[in-house]
């Protein structure tokens, strides 16, 4: 899709921070992360919502985000690791992994209004840096 982002990511079009990449997904950083190692994993081939990839697919997207949820984990350990789609920024799957202690953490924008700040470049390498070597 020419205007979506995670296909630019998935191009290299766009940079971003990665702490996994094989033929079927690309994991990285959050360019807004709720807290350190908030990871987005994304399938390369490009669907507006889960419910449209077959079910081979999603199988093996899962089982990706369970390897890559499993060394964020290890990299930032919390009471909770939240598994996440929600889809309304961009229209192309992906899963979000928020590490939490609690659920008042699990908040992406206040009265629809107020974000998350964007992470520094070096931040988030940082974070992707402790994520891959977990």
């Amino acid at each position: 899709m020419d205007n979506c982002v995670f296909c630019k990511i998935v191009s290299g079009e766009i940079p971003a921070c990665k702490v996994y990449e094989d033929e079927i997904a690309v994991a990285f950083v959050d360019l807004r992360p709720l807290n350190p190692g908030h990871t987005i994993v994304v399938p390369k081939q490009h669907s507006s919502t889960f419910l449209e990839m077959m079910g081979a697919d999603y199988a093996t997207l899962m089982r990706i985000v369970h390897m890559v949820g499993k060394k964020v984990s290890v990299a930032y350990p919390t009471e909770r690791l939240s598994v996440l789609i929600k889809g309304f920024d961009v229209a192309h799957t992906h899963v979000h992994l928020i590490p939490l202690n609690d659920d008042a953490e699990l908040v992406f924008n206040k009265n629809g209004t107020v974000l998350p700040p964007e992470a520094p470049l070096a931040v988030r390498e940082v974070m992707a840096e402790k994520i891959k070597s977990a």
